[in-house]
Order: C-alpha cells, then structure tokens, then sequence
C-alpha cells in the first residue's frame, strides 16, 4: 500500500485505478485524507471522492469518522469540496442527515471559494433527491447563490434547478 501513497504523492492517475478495483486501497486512501500534509491529503480526497461516486458502499464503514473529524476535512478548501460530496453518497437518516445538511449549509455561507460552494449546493442538492421534503429550501439556497454567485455558481445553479425541478 506504500506505493499506492506514493502514486497519490505523484498525483499518478493510477491510484484511482487500483482505488476502483480493491476496497481495501480505497480504506487506505481514505486514511490519508487524515495525514498532516495537506498536499496527500487533498490528492486523497479528490481519489476517495471519485472512487467513492460509482462506489458509495465503500464510504458507509467511514460514515462515522467522516463526521467525528469535519474539522480535520474542511481544509485545505480542496478536501471540503471532496468532504461535500461524500456527506451527499452516505445514506443518511435522522441525526446524521441533520448533521449533513447542517455543515453543507455552514460551508455554503461562510467559505468563500467558489468551488466550494459549487460542491455544497451539488451536495445539497443530491441529498434533496433522495429526500423530497428538502426539495423547496434547496431550490430556494441555489436560487439565492445564483443572484450573488460567480459564472461558475450560476451555471451548475441552473443544471441543479433543472434536477430539482423534474
């Protein structure tokens, strides 16, 4: 597994590759999102993060770590936008969906990188698909960040609108 840190290290696209064939690489990556240099840990959040889309039941033995440690993934901004959409693959319920719409939230009004944004208003707005009664208020936040947003913000905000309105 060293080398496979190693390729994270060389930003080598084929980490990702082993990442998608062998969960136990994606846990490993998954661990480096925690290391103190924040170089690994935004090339391991942005491999979870892709892994993690076509593979969200690798993320639900991380669900608990995810959120005992928002602090530790909120910086650099590239591993909060990676953090965003992995709250939005887990399978929340109760507490912890509260928990995830409750950062999400936070992220999107007090960070001012528009990628992260972006990743916040994707994030809420892939959590408001799979529970229709959140629907309205997330089309009413990625209506709100349109008025004020970058190109960047208005231009995922009308795809999102389009997804939320079907």
């Amino acid at each position: 597994m060293d080398t496979l840190i190693n390729q994270l290290t060389e930003d080598n696209p084929q980490a990702v590759t082993t990442m998608r064939q062998n969960r136990q690489a994606f846990d490993t990556v998954f661990q480096a999102m925690f290391e103190a240099d924040p170089v690994l840990r935004a090339r391991a959040a942005n491999a979870v993060e892709k892994v993690a889309r076509d593979h969200p039941v690798w993320l639900r033995s991380h669900q608990e770590q995810i959120f005992r440690h928002l602090d530790k993934l909120s910086t650099p901004f590239s591993v909060k936008m990676a953090t965003a959409m992995l709250i939005s693959y887990l399978p929340l319920k109760g507490d912890t969906l509260s928990q995830g719409i409750t950062i999400l939230q936070h992220w999107l009004h007090t960070d001012a990188n528009k990628f992260v944004k972006v990743n916040c208003l994707q994030a809420l707005t892939n959590l408001a698909l799979q529970h229709t009664w959140f629907k309205a208020e997330v089309i009413a936040m990625v209506e709100e960040e349109m008025v004020k947003g970058s190109a960047a913000i208005q231009a995922r905000g009308r795809k999102l609108l389009q997804q939320l309105k079907k």
